[in-house]
């Protein structure tokens, strides 16, 4: 099995230990019982090799979204699955989104001395619940903060629902100022994700150091492949410094009628 299979294996895996997931054919269909944005519900394909015919699986995909009012929408590997961007965009799809997707083995990793005084914490069952809060408001910041700032209550929701995913947070004395997390590993994969930083601590060397921590105990747990997906060639470049090779992209597809 290639990376590319490996890395969309690992994604399915994790998805599948967060939300309710229901298999249509030779897809998998996730719902975030939390949240109906079109962001947090998506489908996925379970092997790159798919039937020649595939309207009648993409429409009972979309069937499956739309009795959930949910958006259909994808999220995967393109690499993983060529041949499925071409028939979604024939249903009227489009690409909302391509990211840049990178993988770093054990011996690739080069950490350089540091270049930020945060101190990396990472989260357990028994942190503070306004460590959580503090988790997501770090992400909210990062990305964009729409919608409303997180709340102590859907903090304890995200604590609940992603129990698996592996959460740090960094600190600026009593300030979190950023925060990564890496989703739970299957057959040695695993995935570096939402690494943030607070805009006003940008360019300070936070990303990095977040992304160092989690890099060095996934490798120390026994991990044999990380991977990440990078919003754009800029922010590749960050993770190019840590090892990470840009390898493929990540793509994502929102049908909005």
């Amino acid at each position: 099995m290639d990376d590319f299979q490996r890395m969309q294996r690992q994604l399915i895996a994790a998805a599948s230990s967060y939300l309710v997931s229901e298999d249509v054919g030779p897809f998998r269909l996730f719902i975030n019982p939390d949240d109906d944005s079109p962001h947090a519900n998506y489908a996925m394909p379970l092997s790159g090799t798919l039937p020649a015919a595939l309207s009648l699986p993409l429409g009972r995909v979309e069937q499956g979204f739309r009795a959930r009012q949910r958006q259909p929408r994808w999220e995967y590997l393109d690499d993983a699955a060529p041949a499925l961007g071409v028939a979604l965009r024939q249903r009227g799809y489009r690409q909302e989104m391509q990211t840049l997707l990178m993988r770093c083995h054990p011996n690739e990793i080069t950490l350089g001395p540091a270049t930020s005084t945060v101190v990396v914490q990472r989260l357990s069952a028994d942190s503070p619940l306004e460590h959580y809060q503090a988790f997501r408001r770090v992400q909210w910041e990062a990305f964009g903060a729409h919608g409303s700032a997180p709340s102590l209550a859907s903090a304890a929701q995200f604590r609940d629902r992603f129990a698996a995913l592996r959460c740090y947070l960094a600190w600026q004395e009593d300030e979190a100022v950023g925060a990564g997390s890496l989703t739970p590993p299957h057959t040695g994969v695993a995935e570096l994700a939402g690494i943030a930083t607070v805009p006003r601590w940008e360019r300070r060397g936070i990303g990095t150091a977040v992304a160092a921590r989690i890099m060095q105990e996934a490798f120390a747990d026994g991990i044999e492949l990380l991977f990440l997906t990078a919003a754009n060639a800029d922010a590749g470049r960050i993770y190019a410094r840590l090892g990470f090779k840009a390898c493929g992209h990540g793509v994502a597809y929102l049908l909005d009628r």
